[in-house]
């Protein structure tokens, strides 16, 4: 998983494409200089597909002191 971000901007697109849904995925280019909040930006027509995505690292080993695992956030659908 050398190229994280990459390989979910692929997926992203492909998603759209299969489905047939206007939009696309963009990976941010990253700059050791500069401040960048998100790695992914992903943006279409319909509005439920306008995400910012920030991909982490995650050790392998766990300690008594670090945060719980990712917890998505759930949102309810407007349909």
């Amino acid at each position: 998983m050398a190229n994280f971000e990459g390989e979910n901007t692929c997926r992203i697109n492909r998603f759209f494409a299969h489905r047939r849904v206007q939009g696309f995925a963009y990976r941010l280019k990253q700059s050791k200089c500069d401040t960048q909040y998100v790695d992914v930006l992903v943006d279409s027509l319909d509005p439920r597909y306008h995400l910012a995505i920030e991909c982490r690292s995650i050790s392998g080993r766990r300690s008594s002191t670090s945060p719980g695992t990712f917890t998505p956030i759930r949102t309810t659908s407007t349909r």
